[in-house]
């Protein structure tokens, strides 16, 4: 039987303790590009977007796709560059 004043592990320390550090490195660096690419998405993302606020036309992603306007184009690039800003900043302050 289990010792019921037996503290619980972290969640997904046991994942962490299985894990390699070449496949932690590896992670890193997928996550690492991943952030990056991120960004640079969300930078052309807000590019489009802002020149469309000023043509005043609307953003279309294929030709049959629903259009957005630009600053749902702005808003959505803000939002796909504060989360690879954040999973970046992530990845570079985790000493693990």
């Amino acid at each position: 039987m289990s010792d019921p004043h037996k503290p619980t592990p972290n969640f997904g320390s046991e994942v962490r303790r299985l894990e390699t550090p070449e496949h932690r490195r590896q992670r890193r660096r997928s996550g690492i590009t991943a952030s990056i690419f991120g960004i640079a998405l969300g930078a052309l993302l807000l590019v489009v977007g802002l020149h469309a606020m000023h043509t005043g036309e609307m953003v279309y992603g294929t030709h049959s796709s629903l259009p957005i306007t630009g600053g749902e184009a702005c808003l959505l690039a803000l939002v796909v560059m504060a989360l690879s800003v954040w999973l970046l900043w992530r990845f570079l302050t985790n000493k693990q």
